[in-house]
């Protein structure tokens, strides 16, 4: 499949860290068709731009080659995972870890070695299949220290030694426990995204540019550096400026965090998304 349009954006799958990221991009960025390319972890994307025809399908064998898997992003909107189900298998993992110990303890070790083995190998498999993948290609990342260790545990539970059992369950919690990690990540992320994606909804689509001490409504992409807009009490800040005429007070919570209104004079920065509350003021373009 060849692609002949500016941007290209795939999903990927397989990063664990911002290098497994940076290596993607250096792959990427050997064909000589390509541009530009920037690899997002935490929204597990990349964005390739190309003015030439290039081949997608030898893009994503690439990517398989190094051990991540890759697929042209779908239009769609995909469906939000409900954050109920992200916590489903990291709880079933720490419920099944808890009743190893217990099983241990009242000395049933078939039933112990079953949900140990049902916790390292089902509910961890994604971090045995990672780290294979990455030591088939001469790298080492966190899934292959997960991988290690819980295997390792298992491995020294197995032994003939009176006290090798009590070596299953701490295998058990490195899974678990970094299924929990993940889940928690998982969460902030799509947190990020959700304000993200706030502020850019929340953005006025017009503004109202003054001219010659009449005031047009436009669109706030026809707006250049250099024009003057007036923002009312109440109304969201659609653009960066400066402001020229008046002061006010501005709410930035949504875009840097700080809840307390921040007063603006003549010559202050506004940003656009800012929320303008109680002064009108008059704002050139950036």
């Amino acid at each position: 499949m060849s692609q002949n349009s500016n941007t290209l954006s795939l999903d990927l799958d397989g990063m664990t860290c911002a290098a497994c990221a940076a290596r993607i991009e250096r792959v990427i960025s050997k064909n000589e068709s390509i541009e530009s390319v920037s690899v997002n972890f935490p929204l597990k994307k990349a964005v390739i731009k190309s003015n030439k025809d290039f081949d997608v399908d030898e893009v994503i064998e690439k990517i398989s080659a190094i051990g991540y898997s890759a697929k042209v992003t779908d239009k769609k909107v995909p469906e939000k995972e409900k954050y109920s189900k992200t916590f489903l298998v990291p709880f079933f993992s720490l419920a099944f870890t808890v009743g190893v110990s217990q099983a241990f303890n009242a000395n049933n070790s078939f039933l112990a070695y079953l949900l140990g083995f049902i916790v390292v190998f089902v509910f961890g498999r994604r971090f045995h299949i990672s780290a294979v993948k990455k030591i088939s290609h001469f790298e080492f990342n966190m899934d292959t220290l997960v991988s290690l260790g819980s295997l390792s545990s298992v491995a020294v539970s197995l032994l003939p030694s009176s006290n090798s059992d009590m070596f299953l369950d701490a295998g058990a919690y490195i899974i678990s426990f970094v299924l929990f990690g993940k889940a928690v990540e998982e969460i902030s992320i799509q947190s990020s995204i959700d304000v993200s994606e706030a502020i850019k909804n929340s953005k006025p689509q017009y503004a109202k540019l003054l001219s010659n001490g009449m005031v047009d409504v436009r669109k706030v992409s026809d707006l250049n550096g250099g024009d003057f807009i007036g923002v009312s009490p109440g109304e969201i800040i659609p653009i960066d400026g400066i402001i020229t005429s008046g002061s006010s007070s501005t709410n930035e919570d949504f875009l840097t965090g700080e809840s307390k209104p921040i007063h603006k004079n003549t010559g202050d920065d506004v940003m656009a998304g800012s929320i303008n509350l109680d002064g009108y003021i008059e704002v050139e373009v950036k």
